[in-house]
């Protein structure tokens, strides 16, 4: 029986990840991601100076999710880094192989349409998300912004020209899908540092995310004149990308806390704490200018910063941001979280 379209797509992606060795990379960055997670939480202890008392089961199960989140963290910014320029390179538009007068015209076009199509992306996403909000001034500057944006770089893109390929003259329906695909990693971009941004101790403005969104942007386009098989080069593209992301949305110990946070061993933002008698005069006495009543049984606590509440001994600073860290026994400690 004749294949059917279907069929005949499935055999022709199978077969181009296996020319372009894209499948051997996948098995070794799968391990290496879930590895970056795990690593994570090592030197997330290891900057608290302190090793929990957990049984081999539970360490086992904090390492299952942190190797997943590390994983899904790589995985997101790998797809939002290198989706477009494999999607160019299986659609036949590779500017590395065309002679060089055309290799330069044509990654100038890609290079362009890129962009513009990731900020037409973002320009879209950010009218609906700052429009219900849009009687504050701040958001509604932003919401004109997002208007602006979106406009002009639609205008780009629908302008941009084709690309001849190594195959022949790029069509309009080969045009089309490389700008969804373009749009779907740049979404995928935005989510993932929101979700960094979000699961981050320290504040950081709308600014600032899109100041870190454009870094992403920037480095993402140059995957465009790179080949599949160019490991190097990815992983180097990669590994700015991680300490661009870092420096401007934190600092380098950004994704340690952020593995903690979504763990649920360290608390996000500052928490209301009951302690007993005993872990209140640890307090009273660590922290001179804290004012605490230890006489009454149970002591409320306000502004402390949980770091570590797994196992037996919890680690907290006090006041928080600033204090000193303090370790204490768990069984005495009730989280009280905001509404």
């Amino acid at each position: 029986m004749p294949h059917t379209i279907k069929e005949r797509s499935i055999e022709y992606i199978v077969r181009w990840f296996r020319e372009t060795g894209f499948l051997k990379v996948a098995a070794g960055v799968v391990p290496a991601a879930s590895a970056f997670g795990v690593i994570c939480l090592t030197i997330y202890y290891a900057t608290l100076n302190f090793t929990p008392d957990i049984s081999f089961a539970q360490g086992a199960l904090v390492a299952v999710q942190a190797g997943i989140l590390g994983a899904a963290l790589l995985g997101s910014i790998w797809v939002c880094l290198s989706m477009s320029a494999l999607t160019y390179q299986y659609l036949g538009i590779r500017p590395g192989d065309l002679v060089p007068k055309h290799r330069k015209v044509a990654t100038k076009h890609l290079l362009k349409r890129y962009i513009w199509t990731q900020f037409a992306s973002i320009g879209l996403v950010s009218i609906f998300v700052y429009f219900p909000h849009r009687e504050k001034f701040e958001y509604a500057v932003y919401w004109g912004l997002s208007v602006i944006v979106f406009v002009w770089a639609s205008i780009h893109v629908a302008f941009s020209p084709l690309i001849w390929g190594s195959d022949g003259l790029e069509t309009r329906g080969t045009f089309v899908a490389s700008v969804f695909v373009v749009g779907f990693a740049a979404v995928i971009s935005l989510l993932t540092l929101l979700a960094i941004r979000n699961g981050s101790a320290s504040v950081h403005s709308d600014a600032r995310l899109l100041l870190t969104f454009g870094m992403v942007v920037i480095l993402g386009c140059a995957q465009v004149a790179l080949a599949a098989s160019d490991l190097a080069l990815l992983l180097g593209v990669g590994a700015v990308l991680l300490l661009e992301v870092a420096f401007l949305l934190g600092s380098p110990g950004l994704y340690p806390r952020y593995i903690a946070n979504a763990i649920g061993i360290a608390e996000k933002a500052p928490v209301r704490l009951i302690v007993g008698s005993t872990a209140c005069n640890t307090m009273h006495a660590a922290v001179e200018h804290l004012l605490l009543n230890c006489t009454g049984g149970e002591t409320a606590i306000e502004n402390v910063e949980i770091l570590n509440s797994l196992g037996s001994r919890w680690v907290v600073r006090v006041p928080a941001g600033s204090g000193p860290t303090l370790i204490l026994p768990g069984r005495d400690l009730v989280i009280v979280r905001p509404q």
